[in-house]
């Protein structure tokens, strides 16, 4: 199990240099092709798209075929596609392959981490705070490493270590002791000895709503601030670019920091508590920055704000896990959808606010999403969503 754990962690590495390398790359890509900032969007569009499509798709990938072949699959065409990216083909392949770019990382992420929560009895919290590690590393080292090589005149070179990365994964999960890994998952039978699928009730997919809305705008606001809160830096304390790109530096720090204690933290004080009160020092820190002008102290917000959001997107997925017993596939699935799609969403809206309002209004965008996701949370409080007993639910039983 310590093995498989290592290369999961390893696998969120590897997805989180895919996820962020057309991000540090987007302005020599763009120049490269002599395209336009427009292009570049259809570009990012296509990969959430691949994503989504990936995430979807995990579950029935993983019920035929099994974890194994799935995840051994999405390495494949990671290598193959970042292969293909270093030798720079022409524009309408790149698109296709930003595609294919998110469906790989989407499957990695998706089929990885569900893996994990089905094959582990206790401290799920743990290892899947270390997976949000992992993925943060790689979401901070990859643009610092793309930096080099583009000053070095190397850009494309990026690819190249991700492909490689992607190759050194292939072949260690090739490897024959990795083959059993679907028997370290339970399968649940019916009295006959069939195996069966749970599905959702519809108390149940009232409560999943609740999940999804409140991973939506999580994904979102995390995704706006590291997209936009330079900018709003620059506007509100008129403090120069280098500077404030310093300040999302400083919350991807702040949020690798967090995740390393988020599931030993999540695991002692329950995961709705721990959910509860990230929320909300993240609100409070996040309603600061509107009003404080002093540089100093508003990095210390930044990294106050990444410290109490770091923890929220793996322990969500535990407490759903919990909430939705038997269902692990599929919640996980719908969850990191429904965070996806959020991720492309609501910078949209953040994007049209920097536009028409002025910095001070634009960061109360970020308090107004963070102000709903507070309310959901505590409706779900409420509603007693518990992770400290069994779900309420009944989850019927479907033979294949």
């Amino acid at each position: 199990m310590k093995r498989l754990e290592w290369v999961a962690i390893f696998s969120y590495l590897l997805v989180g240099f895919a996820t962020v390398i057309f991000g540090a790359l987007l302005p020599e890509l763009l120049r490269f092709y002599g395209q336009n900032y427009s292009d570049g969007g259809k570009l990012v569009f296509l990969q959430f798209a691949g994503f989504l499509i990936g995430v979807l798709i995990t579950p029935s990938l993983s019920q035929r075929l099994g974890y194994w072949k799935t995840i051994l699959f999405a390495f494949i065409i990671l290598f193959f596609v970042h292969s293909l990216f270093f030798l720079r083909p022409l524009w309408y392949l790149v698109l296709m392959l930003a595609a294919f770019n998110g469906f790989g990382f989407g499957v990695t992420q998706t089929a990885v981490g569900t893996m994990l929560l089905e094959s582990k009895e206790d401290q799920k919290a743990v290892i899947m705070s270390r997976l949000e590690v992992s993925f943060g590393i790689g979401a901070l080292l990859m643009p610092i490493l793309s930096s080099v090589l583009i000053v070095k005149g190397a850009w494309s070179a990026s690819f190249m270590i991700v492909g490689f990365f992607a190759l050194i994964m292939t072949i260690i999960w090739s490897h024959e002791s990795f083959r059993k890994v679907d028997t370290l998952v339970p399968t649940p039978k019916n009295k006959d000895g069939f195996p069966t699928v749970n599905s959702y009730d519809k108390r149940a997919i009232f409560r999943l709503m609740f999940f999804m809305c409140f991973l939506f705008l999580y994904v979102g606001i995390e995704t706006s601030i590291i997209n936009f809160l330079p900018s709003i830096l620059i506007k509100q304390i008129e403090i120069s670019s280098y500077v404030a790109g310093l300040s999302v530096t400083l919350f991807w720090v702040a949020m690798v920091i967090g995740r390393i204690f988020a599931g030993v933290l999540a695991e002692k004080i329950k995961y709705y508590r721990f959910l509860f009160f990230s929320n909300l020092g993240a609100l409070i820190f996040i309603a600061n920055i509107s009003v404080v002008k002093n540089t100093l102290i508003i990095f210390l917000l930044v990294f106050l704000v990444g410290l109490f959001l770091s923890g929220i997107f793996s322990i969500t997925l535990v407490f759903a896990d919990k909430v939705f017993p038997g269902t692990t596939k599929r919640t996980t699935s719908n969850l990191i959808a429904s965070g996806g799609i959020g991720g492309a969403v609501l910078p949209l809206l953040m994007g049209w606010s920097m536009d028409r309002l002025e910095s001070e209004y634009s960061i109360w965008v970020l308090i107004g999403f963070t102000s709903v996701m507070f309310l959901i949370l505590t409706a779900m409080g409420l509603l007693k969503f518990k992770d400290n007993k069994a779900s309420e639910t009944v989850n019927h039983q479907k033979q294949l």
